[in-house]
């Protein structure tokens, strides 16, 4: 029988119900049982992937072993959880090291996480309770902190997602913060309500989130991009989807994330989705995007004057663009506000 769990060289869990056997006994009594559960671990894995929530395990069983005492038993019980075996330890005693677990934990994450758990602790006194029934008691009480956890740091999760980029890069978050501004200005000018307007917004600050899970090495080449490399960046659109379907306050925009880089035409990606079949606030984000990308400098380019970027948005409008949207942005958004500032 395999003993150890590769990643955390923890007992598995066929292995523990074996140590279970022995331990539990007159001798070893009490026996304390602490359930560790990672929150969040599902959404983690979802948004960033086997790595980022592989490290976090490991992280977790360093912690234990540090904060736990020789003769406690350890064991990866399932996906996310851990099972501690205590034996001759009181409750309180166990609730000590519960505390000193949590406290190791608080500082602690990953490049893109905080680190959270959820414990339950429970005591066999007497030899005639069931360790069964010991068990269900310790689930039960971590079952309970993780209702309240898990939704903390999935919340957590997604504004760094959201805004880690952003804190990071300037041009990205000023990108953030006209694309904004342009996609609310066509919003407003086509009479969308205000609930609407906010939807629009938060797609122009999240769409490009998937690029989160891109390496910064491909993000920020100065020259053409390889096959590979290009492959790479086309996933990002998947992987933006995917994490604002994980909460409810964002999957309202995911398909328009999925489909910001899909063409009237249909010839973009992910999906060669073409025309109205195209979320309509995809087409909008998709000309606003194209716009403001032309008018800033890039490390391969100088930036456009917004009069050559306007008639590039003219002649792809009815191929790359929608060309509603084109005649919607130019004539009411660019240059009305043009007019606008002029006069004034």
């Amino acid at each position: 029988m395999k003993r150890q769990d590769p990643l955390t060289g923890f007992y598995n869990r066929d292995f523990f119900l074996t140590e279970v056997l022995h331990l539990d006994t007159q001798e070893h009594l009490p026996l304390s049982i602490i359930i560790i559960n990672v929150n969040g671990f599902a959404f983690i894995t979802d948004a960033l992937g086997t790595r980022e929530s592989n490290r976090l395990l490991q992280l977790t069983a360093s912690i234990m072993k540090q904060s736990c005492r020789e003769g406690d038993i350890f064991s990866r019980w399932g996906e996310e959880e851990f099972i501690i075996l205590l034996p001759g330890t009181l409750l309180e005693e166990a609730e000590i090291i519960c505390q000193r677990i949590r406290m190791a934990s608080g500082p602690v994450k990953t490049d893109m996480v905080q680190l959270s758990l959820s414990m339950g602790v429970a005591v066999k006194r007497h030899a005639q309770e069931d360790i069964e029934d010991v068990y269900k008691k310790a689930r039960q009480c971590m079952d309970e902190q993780k209702v309240v956890e898990s939704k903390k740091i999935q919340e957590h999760l997604l504004y760094s997602l959201r805004t880690g980029r952003e804190e990071k890069n300037k041009d990205v978050r000023e990108h953030g913060r006209r694309s904004r501004m342009l996609t609310r200005e066509i919003g407003k000018t086509i009479g969308l309500p205000e609930y609407k307007l906010s939807q629009l917004e938060l797609l122009a600050q999240m769409h490009d989130v998937g690029k989160t899970m891109i390496d910064d090495s491909i993000l920020n080449k100065p020259g053409p991009l390889t096959d590979e490399e290009w492959e790479h960046i086309k996933r990002h659109p998947q992987i933006g989807c995917r994490i604002a379907e994980l909460n409810p306050a964002t999957a309202v925009i995911a398909p328009c994330i999925l489909s910001h880089h899909e063409r009237w035409d249909g010839k973009g990606y992910p999906n060669g989705l073409k025309g109205k079949r195209i979320p309509f606030f995809a087409r909008i984000l998709a000309v606003v995007d194209a716009y403001d990308a032309m008018t800033q400098n890039r490390p391969y380019r100088k930036a456009m004057l917004p009069t050559k970027a306007i008639k590039e948005l003219l002649n792809n409008a009815g191929s790359q663009f929608d060309p509603e949207v084109v005649q919607i942005f130019v004539e009411k958004v660019l240059i009305d506000k043009k007019e606008a500032e002029q006069k004034s």
